[in-house]
């Protein structure tokens, strides 16, 4: 998509009366010595050289040379807008992450969306920087005309980039949702030498200090749509299994459903994953919640553990204020007596 961007403004140049080529490359036409692709790429390479000055791609792009997007005609913030005005390398990347391929799909709808929002949050220059390797000197003169075959391997360099980048842009409003809560992390073990079967767990948390699912961070739709169909929300906030203890899916009889996002027939149409999404953190955070006064009941069910095995919880717990002591008691299928006992929390 870059090298559309040259593209259109090599096309312009090329239209113009600042073209100084034109019957050089009407004379290599008629003479019909060489293909279509081979004409575009000496079309593009002297475009480079004459009207850029030879000047290094990453430089070109950061001053915006190659733009052509109407600032004025898109829907934007004031303040975004005056800022896309005074800073080239961001309506530069504003301009890409708007363009659409030969099937109409956007570059990147995500990072459009970030830009417009902050378009102070990214380090454009760093960004042009790293698409072209650092390069500070004029890069683009390879043989264009011969395939260009190193211009493929940047195309699929900064096409990884971009994904690379379009991740990172998806999965920074889970980090910021998340980062700075406390969480906890508990097992339960059975010591004795027998198979113990349907163990429920029952302990107590003060009501100031559990975070419910219904005090969770709050997503919008494509935030939810990420977390359902690129993250797996088991391993996101599960308690993955040590030489120590296991993890709670192996102790389960039957496994947990999949609320993956559904498949569609519409192109084009995003779906409200907003139900989706309620399904699979209710599965995922199987505890029982009950409100008692000032705390929280919570009850966990263990299918099946094996005599000298510890289980792990099937996710961690959110905490909004340190906790002392979790008072608990566990009855089991084939243990008559109630087990009770106090966690005193280290913080």
């Amino acid at each position: 998509m870059f090298y559309k961007m040259i593209e259109n403004k090599c096309t312009q140049w090329y239209e113009s009366e600042r073209c100084t080529v034109k019957n050089l490359i009407e004379y290599i036409e008629k003479t019909g010595q060489m293909r279509d692709a081979q004409i575009e790429a000496i079309k593009v390479y002297l475009f480079l050289k004459i009207a850029c000055e030879c000047k290094p791609l990453t430089q070109l792009f950061r001053q915006g040379f190659f733009n052509s997007i109407d600032l004025n005609e898109i829907e934007l913030s004031k303040s975004t807008r005056e800022y896309l005005f005074q800073n080239p390398a961001a309506a530069t990347l504003f301009e890409y992450a708007c363009l659409t391929n030969d099937k109409g799909e956007q570059v990147s709808e995500k990072l459009e969306k970030q830009i417009k929002k902050d378009p102070t949050g990214i380090d454009y220059n760093e960004f042009f920087r790293n698409a072209f390797y650092g390069v500070s000197y004029t890069d683009y003169l390879f043989s264009l005309p011969m395939g260009a075959g190193k211009e493929k391997q940047k195309y699929w360099k900064i096409k990884r980039l971009h994904e690379t980048i379009s991740k990172a842009l998806e999965w920074a409003p889970v980090e910021k949702a998340f980062s700075g809560m406390n969480c906890i992390k508990l097992a339960i073990q059975n010591c004795g030498k027998a198979i113990d079967e349907d163990a429920e767990i029952m302990f107590e948390v003060p009501k100031e200090s559990l975070l419910t699912l219904g005090e969770f961070p709050k997503f919008n739709n494509a935030e939810i749509g990420y977390l359902l169909t690129d993250c797996d929300m088991s391993i996101l906030f599960g308690i993955e299994g040590t030489s120590e203890y296991i993890e709670y899916s192996e102790s389960e009889q039957n496994g947990r459903t999949s609320y993956g996002a559904r498949p569609y027939g519409l192109p084009g149409y995003v779906p409200d994953y907003s139900d989706d999404f309620t399904d699979e953190i209710k599965d995922v955070f199987c505890y029982g919640f009950y409100s008692s006064e000032d705390k929280y009941i919570v009850k966990l069910k263990v299918d099946y553990i094996k005599h000298n095995t510890t289980v792990a919880f099937p996710t961690i717990l959110f905490v909004k204020n340190e906790i002392d002591e979790i008072p608990y008691k566990i009855t089991s299928k084939n243990n008559p007596d109630v087990v009770e006992g106090c966690i005193k929390v280290k913080s």
